[in-house]
């Protein structure tokens, strides 16, 4: 799944730049330390940044949805957006039919 994504990606003409598992994010949840790895950074063409976790959503526990919650907060910190789970999935993938994607960092169709 995440190969397939990294295709779509590499494929989006929005996205100059790609780096895979690119920093870990360290945060407390009020009960012990918790850190994420994002699957993907990604610069877009008009200079904003992405970051991008794939997971299938039947894979998502609520541990995972913690973190992308929290990946979520930090990205808006700093002006980032951020696709987590549900942004691809294995249907989009054969709807896409692998072309380029037309919605934004690696999305199908829009």
């Amino acid at each position: 799944m995440e190969r397939d994504h990294l295709i779509l990606l590499d494929r989006d003409p929005q996205v100059v730049g790609i780096a895979s598992q690119p920093f870990w994010l360290h945060w407390h949840d009020g009960t012990r330390r918790r850190r994420h790895a994002p699957d993907y950074f990604v610069r877009l063409a008009d200079g904003r940044g992405r970051v991008v976790d794939v997971r299938a959503d039947d894979q998502v526990d609520d541990a995972a949805a913690e973190s992308f919650e929290a990946m979520e907060l930090a990205c808006r910190a700093v002006g980032w957006s951020s696709s987590g789970p549900g942004h691809l999935s294995r249907s989009s993938w054969r709807t896409c039919g692998g072309r380029p994607a037309t919605g934004g960092a690696g999305v199908c169709g829009g």
